[in-house]
């Protein structure tokens, strides 16, 4: 960084995670165990609509105007470089999706310092969380010296896989949490200039933490997988966790300038992937330097309320 004050600042861990809640619900620090809130549903619908969006911070004029777009209709969220620099930014994110009753978990990478403002990943929902965690990177990026961040965030699913999203109890296909199966939803912004020791840190990390679950995975963001190494590791980590890779048509993914090698994912366990597709829309496109990815996943539930056989 150089000589003088640092214009970032790494909050400490247990100011780490934030939570955003809709209509009057307030908003603060949690230290991970999650728990409902506000007006949001208990579980996910059993037809989740995603959407995995880099925002850029929100440095393009247009990316209001494409969050509403992207956003509409959709149940989950799934965001990288979340820039949450004033009460129209939060206003916009718990509003997503046209139900204005979405609930918004965010892990902090760093805060700036000359205003106080945080950056880094969330996950925005219509359902309440069962528990989140946040981890972030021991690594940081040269000369910034920012670190990066990924956020796991458990929600319940509903009891059958016929789109009637209804609530209710069954065996536990999750962590532990009452109320039947749950889902892990993971975003990653992947550590990008740092050498790929880190990534392979970063990685090893989520996938120690995704081991312990039982039940569906969706793993998703921009990786920053400029690399073959990179990519490859990725792929494996996800292979060895028994997740499928989202394919998208059309595929217009953003790629590393440099390799052409696409940098955001997504990797699924416990639904089956429809729709999936990347923005096309100039306005959307616009919204941000990175292409969103959108696509729906419909639960696989059996009787007793487990995540199905595991399968994407």
């Amino acid at each position: 960084m150089g000589g003088g004050e640092s214009k970032y600042v790494v909050p400490p861990a247990g100011e780490v995670i934030r939570r955003l809640k809709p209509r009057g619900g307030g908003s603060g620090g949690s230290g991970g165990d999650g728990g409902g809130g506000g007006g949001a549903a208990t579980t996910l619908e059993a037809r989740t609509s995603v959407l995995v969006w880099n925002m850029q911070k929100e440095q393009n004029s247009g990316w209001a105007a494409a969050f509403e777009r992207l956003a509409r209709g959709r149940g989950l969220l799934v965001l990288q470089e979340l820039h949450l620099r004033d009460e129209a930014t939060e206003a916009a994110l718990v509003g997503a999706g046209g139900s204005g009753g979405l609930e918004c978990v965010m892990a902090t990478q760093f805060v700036y310092a000359r205003d106080g403002t945080p950056t880094g990943v969330a996950v925005v929902a219509a359902a309440a969380p069962v528990a989140c965690e946040a981890q972030v990177t021991p690594d940081v990026e040269p000369v910034v010296g920012t670190p990066k961040a990924s956020l796991i965030v458990e929600y319940r699913l509903p009891t059958g896989g016929d789109g009637s999203g209804a609530g209710g109890g069954g065996g536990g296909g999750g962590d532990g949490a009452s109320g039947g199966a749950t889902v892990l939803v993971v975003t990653v912004h992947g550590i990008n200039r740092a050498p790929v020791e880190a990534f392979e840190r970063q990685i090893d990390a989520i996938v120690a933490r995704l081991r312990r679950h039982a039940g569906a995975i969706l793993l998703a963001g921009d990786f920053n997988t400029q690399s073959a190494r990179k990519l490859a590791y990725l792929h494996d980590a996800a292979a060895g966790l028994g997740l499928s890779a989202v394919s998208f048509d059309p595929d217009g993914r953003t790629v590393s300038k440099l390799s052409r090698r696409p940098l955001d994912h997504a990797f699924v366990r416990g639904a089956v992937v429809e729709r999936a597709a990347t923005a096309t829309a100039a306005a959307d496109v616009g919204g941000s330097d990175h292409v969103a990815l959108t696509f729906d996943l419909v639960w696989r539930i059996d009787g007793s309320g487990r995540g199905g056989d595991g399968k994407a």
